[in-house]
């Protein structure tokens, strides 16, 4: 036998391994464009699962529990929104409501909406769910009023630039 991996209780980092290699160096890989196509790379020491998978745990963020049950995503650009290297030290565990409302105020940025309030003062929104919940609005209604459907909602006026 030439290599082994206990599948049980690697499998889990065996998959984020692959995947990240993958992201990083296979042309083929549907994220190939976000992550290799941009320069994206892996530190030698990561090429190697062994090392790998002895290091993830000392990441800062990791939690046995939320790992085990699929809730850690594991980050390049929250430490550096300029780093292109997934390593020991550029990388953090977060969790996969984190990773989602950062990646959403992300694309918000780049997406500008603002909210004209009922006094005429304008704001911009950053992440449309905590807008509605801090100001008692439906969601659903909000996103009629960004694309045209609806003029307001509850005194409040929307639009996008």
């Amino acid at each position: 036998m030439v290599g082994y991996i206990n599948t049980r209780s690697n499998k889990h980092k065996y998959r984020i391994w692959k995947d990240m290699l993958y992201r990083c160096y296979c042309k083929k890989d549907k994220s190939y464009m976000y992550y290799g196509g941009k320069g994206v790379v892996v530190c030698d020491r990561w090429h190697r699962f062994d090392l790998f998978a002895f290091d993830i745990e000392k990441i800062p963020g990791f939690d046995k529990e939320k790992f085990d049950n699929r809730k850690l995503r594991l980050d390049k650009d929250l430490l550096s929104n300029e780093s292109k290297i997934y390593s020991p030290e550029t990388t953090v565990w977060i969790s996969d409501l984190y990773n989602q409302k950062i990646r959403a105020e992300e694309y918000n940025i780049k997406n500008k909406k603002f909210a004209i309030f009922p006094d005429g003062h304008i704001e911009q929104i950053l992440h449309v769910s905590d807008f509605c919940k801090q100001y008692g609005l439906h969601r659903q209604n909000v996103n009629n009023c960004l694309c045209g459907k609806q003029k307001e909602s509850k005194g409040f006026k929307f639009y996008k630039e």
